[in-house]
């Protein structure tokens, strides 16, 4: 191949890549009008072929841009086109046909020969998605700024030798160190006491985080205001992660220990009125359907017996008002027990779990003149439970009893306790009559079977279990597994 066909060849080859590229591609003359312009560049602005010839770039450019460059296109160009400069990139928001704006990245460069004027090449890539996201990020950034200096507590960031980065407003107030004082000085030296014990938990807490990536909750320290003032605080130091996983920073949330306290009250606060409201709806559920479907079978007898007397069946009336009086002592009873339980609650009289119960046994067995065993670990003590937990502990175990009361003809009943590591079992066992284990799965209409599964609900609400075993004419024995805490 001769050199004029090479030359040739590698022209058409140019010209190729020049219409197929995939990015916006101008050439420019020395004033900086298009001479040249690709496809993928008239399709980006929205123009047809050819549409942008002898139009000049910095036309195609938001006048915002055009009045804020520091350089005018036209110096830019030049310098290019002296030498001064090789190469120039710029962003700008370029303006599509119909109006809307397209963001960009030119990057010029010089074209010269010997035989024809300088030229600029310009190429020109659609970055609006980038931009977007940046100006989404930095969005983000400036509202997480607010939220961290409007925030009352500390929030204190570190690099990974532990020295302070950032300090907000809330650690202003908290420390008594203005931001220009403490930045770039180590955390450990800043929050100080004069227990150097207490600075090396500090130091220890930190280096945990990074060593671990895992945060550190809840961190007492005790340190001196920038005034000297002793002051008490709980911290939170967790890490900051790149995109690689690995710890770049660490960010410290600190407040007083006595705020914290009272944030903790607050809580236990919510917690303590959700589970008064469930105990309502609980102590309602079991009156609806014990108490109300007695005093509904009350009021169809006394028709009955209405009727009956008007029609002179005097003994079948006595009867039926046998059997009345009899459902009236049981109505009775089942209030009275409700009466009793809702007084029982070990946490808030002050005493033990096994006091407790002692006690109620004690009342059941009088009550109901069913015998009454107790077995429990020896010395007696109180098990660790929740409040929570040890109120439908003792909810079910009441219930349970309430049963074998009405259900089982049993004579004697025994309480075992048996703690594990990490739960508290109880087994109450009857010699009574026993009965079919099978539920059904309508049991509104069965208060044995609806006990035990008011029984159930109370253990799944704080994470434990009741299981039962029976046999008719075997008596029957309930399990109840407890843990320690929620």
């Amino acid at each position: 191949m001769n050199e004029r066909l090479k030359q040739a060849y590698a022209a058409t080859l140019h010209q190729s890549v020049f219409e197929q590229a995939g990015i916006g591609i101008a050439v420019m003359d020395q004033r900086g009008w298009i001479r040249l312009a690709n496809r993928a560049l008239c399709v980006l602005l929205g123009y047809g072929d050819g549409d942008l010839q002898n139009k000049p770039l910095d036309e195609l450019s938001h006048l915002e841009h055009r009045a804020a460059d520091e350089q005018s296109l036209q110096e830019i160009i030049r310098r290019l086109c002296a030498g001064e400069i090789s190469r120039h990139q710029v962003e700008r928001q370029l303006v599509h046909k119909d109006g809307p704006t397209t963001w960009a990245r030119l990057t010029m460069t010089s074209l010269s020969n010997a035989y024809e004027p300088c030229s600029v090449v310009c190429v020109v890539e659609d970055i609006t998605h980038h931009r977007q996201v940046e100006i989404a990020l930095q969005q983000e950034a400036s509202y997480l700024n607010l939220l961290i200096e409007s925030s009352e507590h500390a929030i204190i960031t570190l690099n990974t030798n532990g020295d302070i980065q950032s300090w907000n407003a809330g650690a202003e107030q908290l420390f008594g160190w203005r931001r220009e004082e403490v930045l770039g000085r180590p955390y450990s030296t800043v929050c100080s006491s004069a227990d150097a014990r207490a600075n090396k938990r500090v130091n220890e807490a930190i280096a945990q985080v990074i060593k671990t990536m895992q945060a550190v909750h809840n961190h007492k320290s005790q340190c001196r205001r920038g005034n000297g003032e002793p002051v008490s605080l709980v911290t939170t130091f967790s890490p900051m992660l790149d995109s690689n996983g690995t710890v770049t920073g660490i960010v410290g949330i600190a407040t007083r220990i006595s705020e914290h306290n009272h944030l903790q009250n607050e809580q236990i606060g919510r917690q303590g009125a959700e589970a008064i409201l469930h105990e309502r709806e609980m102590l309602a559920r079991e009156l609806h359907d014990n108490l109300s479907q007695n005093l509904s079978y009350v009021q169809m007898q006394t028709a009955t017996i209405r009727e009956l007397l008007t029609q002179n069946r005097i003994a079948e009336a006595d009867n039926m008002l046998s059997r009345l009086a009899n459902v009236a002592q049981a109505t009775q009873n089942d209030v009275r027990e409700q009466i009793r339980s809702l007084y029982t609650r070990p946490a808030a009289q002050g005493q033990g779990l096994i006091s407790a119960l002692r006690k109620y046994l004690a009342e059941f067995e009088e009550l109901t003149d069913i015998q009454v065993e107790f077995r429990a670990p020896e010395p007696a003590s109180s098990f660790d439970l929740d409040s929570e937990v040890e109120l439908q502990f003792m909810r079910i175990i009441q219930e349970a009893l309430n049963n074998v009361r009405k259900h089982a003809h049993a004579n004697k009943v025994t309480v075992g306790l048996t703690p594990e590591p990490d739960q508290l079992i109880a087994t109450i066992s009857d010699d009574g009559q026993g009965f079919t284990h099978e539920v059904p799965e309508d049991t509104a209409g069965n208060s044995k079977h609806f006990g035990l599964r008011i029984m159930q609900e109370r253990a799944q609400q704080v994470g434990g279990s009741v299981t039962i075993q029976s046999t008719p004419g075997h008596g029957s024995q309930l399990t109840i597994r407890m843990p320690y805490n929620l």
